[in-house]
């Protein structure tokens, strides 16, 4: 089946660990599905969820942590790609400078340099140049 056709089941799925406090579960559910809106162009169903979703596990604490990093390392990169896509870099630039912070916590060298380029990527679309070749050199470092 495809996600389309389990766009509702999905949806119910979210609301009832949304209701059950089950926050890794929900997390794991929706930086599954972050790519499915990036890519398919989806951004406003894809944004209002991945951030209500980055909001809402913002005081994750204890043995959930590391996994709960990376999947809201996911998400902030997904939220971060829609918003520059959309035109909206400033909010990109926040989620994506979140995914950095993750991914040097997490010790991430590739979630480093992904960010990286992510950021040297809006730079380049803001006519920031120095800046791009800042962030695009040290992402390369990383991904070596």
């Amino acid at each position: 089946r495809s996600f389309d056709t389990e766009r509702d089941n999905l949806r119910a799925a979210r609301s009832l660990l949304e209701e059950r406090g089950d926050t890794v579960s929900l997390l794991r559910l929706v930086a599954g599905q972050a790519m499915h809106w990036v890519l398919r162009g989806e951004f406003r169903e894809g944004r209002a969820i991945l951030e209500a979703t980055f909001r809402r596990t913002e005081t994750l604490t204890g043995n959930e942590m590391p996994d709960a990093i990376r999947l809201r390392t996911r998400i902030a990169d997904a939220v971060g790609a829609i918003c520059a896509q959309s035109g909206d870099f400033a909010v990109a630039e926040q989620y994506s400078e979140r995914s950095l912070s993750f991914s040097r916590a997490l010790d991430d060298n590739f979630g480093i340099a992904r960010s990286l380029n992510n950021l040297g990527s809006m730079a380049i679309d803001q006519n920031r140049f120095l800046e791009a070749e800042t962030r695009l050199s040290e992402g390369i470092v990383y991904a070596m």
